[in-house]
């Protein structure tokens, strides 16, 4: 068949040998993490001497540089993808500009998004990636996009992975891993590997070459960042002790205050909220902290302060963490904990990472991320489905659940609490508000009228996700 055709030839244009090209510059930690937003030029992608448009306002202007434009943008093609599809089955051009394939791509994308199309056009713009159509009509694109520079391949990664198509992703991945892995900074590195990890993407063909990708971005990323235990010196314990992250005893840590409510408190009143049993030391008190953090001049200064110490640590590294924004810094993490592959090497770079991940909580004041609250919980679910049970660090989790769970939702309120009992550590304060939180939203939400199967269905292969239970044994006392 045709398709079948299209598809061997793309794969054995992944084994042609490539020019490499020089890494692109690093991206600073102020930086935003969003997405491309449709842009040609991604914003992870940032080249100095590109000619392309980099910027959002300018998508217009960037299609129309595409031969096809005026073809795809006609009402009776831009909301059907059935009619675009066949527009690049048919057409007699075999050379695709990036432009052509950014506006072919970008229309299937926003079509088969798009939820206010009724249910005929919902019906036209369905994607299935199993039909002749499509397959042929991708092929074509496909090869193109592998002649391309290595940061269009990326972003072009990024495409297929909206569209869910994972035999192109796979093709893609393979080209990247093959040609242009030295191209890429660890930036570059965490957003494939998280769109590897959402979309529970195991190349079963190519299973060797995803392993030896997570352990090459693993093994690099603890190999050159050993300095990052200076930043211990820049954080504050909030509970002194000396177990281990393996120690497998209860921690009790006991509140001088009762029940918090539902207000959201001030996290300097939290941090002087924790005394902890069993021998452990009562928390340091921050009433300097606290008048230094109110002071606008001392506060730009010590913003200046933590800026020279990430450069400092950078050190032109290519794998430096100090590169990644704390959301890039939340994709490494959650991804490499849900693909769920040498957990023994990854569990070795999350400790290293911990008091990096303990000075980014403290300098944000104990908010991870104003927009995406969900992020700080997969964090946690992440240390603790690998084990990494560091007291001082969950501590600080702690304080930063509840500086803004009232925003959580009830699922991820829920995984919080059972993460802390299952750990063994309890937490008295964050304990007592995650419960009354979780009373207070089951009391007002809404009657449910559908209840669980008693015969649950039959599930193919197992995949990580954060409402897995995490399993963590009490250590029994020898006699």
């Amino acid at each position: 068949m045709c398709w079948k055709k299209g598809y061997e030839e793309v794969f054995s244009r992944v084994r042609v040998y490539t020019k490499f090209h020089k890494p692109v510059g690093y991206r600073s930690v102020s930086g935003s993490a969003t997405s491309s937003g449709g842009c040609m030029e991604p914003q992870l992608c940032r080249s100095e001497n590109s000619g392309l448009d980099n910027c959002k306002g300018n998508k217009s202007r960037r299609y129309g540089k595409s031969f096809f434009y005026d073809e795809v943008s006609d009402p009776r093609n831009a909301e059907n993808n059935t009619n675009i599809l066949h527009i690049i089955r048919k057409s007699n051009i075999e050379k695709f500009s990036v432009y052509d394939c950014d506006l072919f791509l970008n229309y299937l994308i926003r079509n088969k998004k798009n939820k206010e199309f009724n249910g005929e056009l919902k019906n036209v713009n369905r994607i299935k990636v199993s039909s002749s159509l499509y397959r042929e009509s991708i092929s074509k694109i496909l090869k193109n996009i592998l002649t391309y520079k290595p940061r269009y391949v990326f972003f072009f990664f990024n495409k297929f992975s909206d569209l869910r198509d994972l035999n192109s992703l796979e093709i893609l991945f393979l080209h990247m891993y093959n040609h242009h892995l030295h191209y890429f900074s660890l930036y570059y590195l965490t957003e494939i590997i998280y769109n590897i990890a959402i979309l529970n993407c195991s190349f079963q063909k190519n299973e060797a070459s995803l392993k030896n990708f997570l352990d090459y971005i693993t093994r690099n990323t603890i190999k050159e960042n050993k300095n990052i235990k200076r930043f211990e010196k820049k954080i504050t314990n909030k509970v002194h002790t000396q177990l281990k992250s393996d120690s497998r005893k209860p921690i009790y840590i006991r509140s001088f205050h009762g029940r918090g409510g539902y207000t959201t408190l001030n996290h300097y009143t939290l941090l002087d909220c924790y005394t902890s049993l069993e021998g452990y030391k009562a928390l340091d008190r921050f009433g300097v902290h606290t008048k230094e953090a109110t002071s606008n001049g001392k506060n730009s200064t010590q913003k200046l302060r933590n800026k020279e110490l990430i450069e400092e640590s950078n050190e032109q590294s290519k794998f430096s963490v100090a590169s990644l924004s704390n959301v890039m810094m939340y994709k490494l993490i959650y991804s490499l904990a849900k693909v769920n592959h040498n957990k023994d090497l990854v569990r070795e770079l999350f400790i290293l990472l911990v008091p990096y991940i303990r000075y980014m909580i403290q300098n944000k004041n104990y908010v991870y991320s104003k927009d995406r609250n969900d992020m700080i919980v997969k964090i946690i679910w992440a240390f603790a489905y690998l084990h990494v049970r560091d007291v001082n660090l969950f501590v600080d989790f702690s304080l930063c659940i509840q500086m803004n769970f009232l925003k959580l939702k009830l699922e991820y309120v829920k995984i919080v609490k059972k993460i802390y009992e299952n750990l063994l550590i309890f937490d008295e304060l964050l304990l007592d508000r995650l419960e009354d939180r979780i009373n207070h939203m089951e009391k007002n939400a809404p009657e449910q009228f559908s209840y669980p199967r008693k015969k649950q269905f039959k599930k193919k292969k197992k995949k990580i996700e954060i409402t897995d239970e995490i399993k963590f044994k009490l250590k029994r006392k020898k006699n």
